[in-house]
């Protein structure tokens, strides 16, 4: 998904770059986030809540917890996978 398709809370919540950023701020993710808010500044705060949402594993309101544990299992997949390009 690219960046230009972020236009909801679950835009953010499911894009790989994005979980990256919220679990493994690396220089390079850090640039390109910040430049992202700064052409995109309407959408900080859906990010904002969403990083909220992956921060706090309890909070995914909507979400079953087989749903729940899919995601959590992406999210370190995804982690995992940036770990080992560095």
């Amino acid at each position: 998904m690219g960046k230009d398709k972020l236009n909801n809370i679950e835009d953010f919540l499911t894009n790989d770059s994005f979980i990256c950023y919220v679990f493994e701020q690396t220089s390079s993710l850090k640039k390109y986030w910040d430049d992202y808010f700064k052409c995109n500044t309407e959408k900080e705060s859906l990010a904002r809540n969403a990083r909220q949402i992956h921060l706090n594993e309890d909070d995914k309101p909507g979400i079953s917890s087989t749903e729940k544990e899919e995601l959590k299992q992406r999210i370190l997949s995804t982690v995992m996978k940036v770990n080992s390009y560095k």
